[in-house]
């Protein structure tokens, strides 16, 4: 089942370009997704890799979302996955199935595009560039599975963050569905000014790690999902999900 969602906004693991040491950073608790944010900047592009997770999809009573988003938003609080922003759907349905399906996250909706295979090795990246944004799917598995759009903000449009995270659409929206966990690397960030970095401690902007707490559908005092240690780089983490 496809829905046009309103965007409102790992075990220490898979580490591909890593050198040195982990970095830990205490995580921030979250309402809305696990991951990482860089802010206190003005951010023209944002970019990652990583794998298509497949859900456990046995029979339930209640949808449960999944999302992956690689994109640009407002810092404070992880509470969006990114106003501007490539979003990965996967949805636990009431039955026995699930479904995967990718949008753009723009002009405070989505617009859908085509439905990822899980396994696929995927870039996804949001660039801003002469007052649009140019948003690419690059499947690195199925050539033809990849896409490319630009498209002029009119709504919401801020650039003060650069995040990359898994999550769900807002705060109490769904259950977290189980998608395992999802391995980001080669993670990539510019500003306006045209410095370069990644989620590693630089002069030009903060960044903030981020668990998920779902308090709502959740007795657990633990996260529903956490972010692992950074890389010693900064290009590399994993997301885990631990419960409903």
């Amino acid at each position: 089942m496809k829905k046009i969602l309103t965007v409102l906004g790992v075990t220490a693991g898979f580490f591909a370009s890593a050198v040195g040491t982990a970095v830990a950073i205490t995580p921030t608790a979250s309402k809305v997704w696990a991951g990482y944010q860089d802010g206190h900047d003005t951010f023209s592009m944002v970019s990652a890799r990583w794998t298509v997770p497949s859900l456990t999809c046995s029979a339930t009573n209640t949808l449960q979302y999944a999302l992956v988003s690689v994109g640009l938003g407002t810092s404070g609080g992880g509470t969006d996955t990114g106003a501007e922003s490539i979003i990965m759907q996967a949805e636990r349905t009431s039955g026995a199935g699930c479904t995967y399906n990718t949008y753009i996250g723009i002009n405070g909706a989505t617009e859908i595009q085509q439905n990822p295979t899980p396994g696929d090795s995927v870039v996804t990246s949001v660039r801003f560039l002469s007052g649009k944004y140019r948003f690419t799917w690059t499947d690195l598995t199925a050539a033809s599975r990849s896409w490319q759009q630009t498209l002029k903000c009119t709504v919401y449009c801020s650039r003060t963050s650069a995040q990359v995270a898994v999550g769900l659409p807002q705060a109490g929206y769904s259950p977290l569905a189980d998608y395992h966990q999802v391995a980001f690397h080669a993670i990539a960030v510019t500003d306006a000014s045209g410095h370069k970095g990644s989620f590693a401690h630089n002069d030009h902007w903060s960044r903030t790690r981020f668990n998920e707490y779902d308090h709502k559908y959740s007795s657990s005092s633990g996260p529903a999902a956490s972010s692992s240690s950074l890389s010693a780089n900064g290009k590399a983490f994993t997301d885990t999900w631990h419960h409903v």
